[in-house]
């Protein structure tokens, strides 16, 4: 759970509707207000995706990459950590005043094991630290994925079976992310293999 908010906060940061990012992108009218992103936990695996509407979406891409590799290079702003922690926080808080969003953490935390009101302690104690972690161990993975896909094509390789390591989530979620994109969209019909090993 805390490397779930880690992340939705990182997002935000890269990203967010308040980011710099987003503005110029818009201002280069390289995207649209339906731009977005969301990420997928779960036990072995995590992913990031971004989505919307786009007249170059490898351009896209490209600055998204760069952002993080900004980021990761200068550093996590505190100030606007720490803006968009409170932001979260009290989007979380607020959630409360909905009956279906009530009901809907409510069956989350079912599921994950969770207290209902955990996420908001976690928001209220969440560090930098903790947001670092989850650049380092998952966003680093895109260029990996980027490079792959880049060198498959230069060699016009089709492969049939993607296979990657589910132990930690992100080298698979990080190698597949940009194959799925055309399998979704029916360019392509890859099999995935998470793959762990036995020890």
């Amino acid at each position: 759970l805390k490397q779930r908010i880690a992340a939705s906060i990182l997002l935000e940061m890269i990203a967010g509707t308040t980011s710099e990012l987003y503005n110029s992108l818009l201002e280069q009218e390289l995207i649209n207000t339906s731009f977005g992103f969301e990420q997928f936990t779960g036990f072995g695996y995590a992913a990031t995706f971004f989505s919307g509407e786009s007249k170059n979406p490898e351009e896209v891409a490209k600055q998204i990459t760069a952002q993080i590799e900004k980021i990761r290079k200068n550093g996590i702003d505190p100030e606007a950590f720490e803006r968009i922690r409170r932001k979260l926080y009290g989007r979380a808080v607020m959630s409360f005043n909905d009956i279906d969003e009530v009901a809907n953490d409510l069956v989350g935390a079912h599921f994950d094991g969770t207290g209902v009101f955990e996420d908001i302690e976690i928001y209220r104690t969440i560090t930098i630290d903790d947001v670092k972690e989850v650049l380092d161990n998952t966003m680093g993975k895109a260029e990996i994925s980027a490079r792959a896909k880049a060198a498959m094509d230069k060699y016009d390789i089709k492969p049939d079976i993607i296979i990657g390591c589910a132990g930690g989530g992100s080298n698979l979620g990080g190698l597949i992310a940009p194959f799925m994109g055309e399998k979704i969209k029916g360019n392509a019909d890859y099999r995935f293999i998470a793959v762990e090993p036995a020890s």
